[in-house]
């Protein structure tokens, strides 16, 4: 009888933890999805009081700050995956949306400037 109830603890217990964890998950996905909006916006405002080459400098700053994020998410994949001793399972850990970066809009090369 001890050890079913044992079982039953230490599932409430993995239960628990494990919602923790999606809140988690939740909160950083909102807090993504609330950054992706943001530089949505400076790319819309940017590119309509801009001629067409400063909206590509800029769609191009944030594509290479897109994919600065997918490294830095899959370099952070596989030290958990080292730090687990060789399991197979690999397990995604995302990365926090930089807080203090500020998105360049300067026009790129070539470009004329009133």
């Amino acid at each position: 009888m001890e050890i079913r109830e044992g079982m039953v603890d230490s599932l409430k217990a993995l239960d628990s933890q494990k919602s923790a964890e999606i809140d988690k998950l939740k909160h950083e996905l909102l807090e993504w999805n609330k950054r992706i909006k943001f530089l949505s916006e400076e790319v819309s405002r940017g590119s309509g009081a801009r001629d067409e080459s400063e909206g590509e400098a800029v769609e191009s700053s944030v594509e290479e700050a897109g994919e600065d994020l997918s490294k830095d998410s899959v370099a952070s994949s596989s030290r958990k995956k080292a730090s687990e001793g060789g399991k197979s399972k690999v397990l995604w850990t995302p990365s926090p949306p930089p807080t203090n970066t500020s998105l360049s809009l300067t026009p790129g090369r070539g470009v004329d400037t009133p």
